[in-house]
């Protein structure tokens, strides 16, 4: 093999090790918003639920208490 032939290939595997690191990188970041994303929608679901939770526990006390009939 000769010498050019060598340099090219040591040169075309640092280009790939590059990318590598660059869609290592893409995939770690992707990877955080995803998971921000699921925070963001679980809350949502738990402030949803706490919400109706707490209209059905006001209805109850109201019927309760007279207010409504």
């Amino acid at each position: 093999m000769s010498l050019g032939a060598c340099e090219s290939r040591r040169r075309m595997l640092a280009e790939l090790a590059a990318h590598a690191e660059q869609y290592r990188a893409f995939a770690i970041a992707l990877h955080a918003v995803l998971c921000g994303v699921a925070m963001a929608m679980r809350r949502e679901r738990f402030a949803c639920h706490a919400s109706l939770r707490d209209k059905q526990f006001d209805a109850r006390r109201l019927k309760l208490s007279g207010a409504m009939p």
